[in-house]
């Protein structure tokens, strides 16, 4: 009997060092690529939902930075316009303008700038020539066509290049109209001209 007891006791303490052995054995490592590529899979940049959270968070500052641009130069603009209507009406010696609306202040500026470009009309130079064609493309309707007939009235037919772009630019039909007559006027020849067009180069030699 004692020998039966004491293989089962024997063949038991085998059994139960087998299995610690098994328990206690170290997992297989994993290789080194699958790791990185776990890795990778984690902050691959190409990752369709880790690009959509990246845009989501940077969007907003995007777009409040492409937002404020334009509004910045839009801003820098006005006040440009309002400097230039406000030098216009003091130099055409406006009284009461600190009493007066927007509405009334602009209204006086085109007033006083159709004068103006009447009397560089009268003129022969070449600065006073580049005022009145830069008004050809003014926003208000009363200074571009006080532009035109400035223009006619200078005679010269350095205006015809600016008078022409200008006539592109616009939609309106009789602006357009009106720009294409002063363009056929001034290639017209004048009094005791032969062959040679007037300008204002022309003008400044002859004074």
């Amino acid at each position: 009997m004692r020998p039966k007891i004491i293989l089962i006791v024997c063949g038991l303490a085998l059994s139960v060092a087998l299995a610690v052995m098994v328990l206690h054995k170290p997992a297989p490592a994993t290789s080194g690529r699958g790791a990185d590529g776990i890795a990778e899979g984690a902050i691959n940049p190409t990752d369709p939902t880790a690009q959509i959270t990246e845009a989501a968070q940077t969007a907003p500052a995007t777009l409040s930075a492409l937002a404020s641009r334009p509004k910045h130069d839009k801003q820098a603009e006005t006040n440009a316009i309002l400097a230039k209507e406000m030098a216009t009406i003091i130099a055409a010696g406006v009284e009461n303008v600190d009493a007066m609306s927007a509405e009334e202040k602009h209204q006086a500026y085109v007033e006083a700038r159709v004068l103006e470009l009447q009397d560089l009309a009268m003129e022969e130079d070449n600065e006073s020539l580049n005022i009145i064609l830069s008004e050809l493309t003014s926003p208000d309707e009363d200074i571009r066509k006080a532009a035109v007939e400035a223009a006619v009235q200078f005679g010269s037919r350095d205006a015809i290049p600016a008078l022409t772009v200008a006539g592109q630019q616009l939609d309106d039909t009789d602006e357009r109209k009106a720009i294409k007559e002063a363009i056929e006027f001034l290639k017209l020849p004048h009094l005791g001209e032969t062959n040679f067009p007037h300008s204002t180069a022309q003008n400044e030699a002859g004074k």
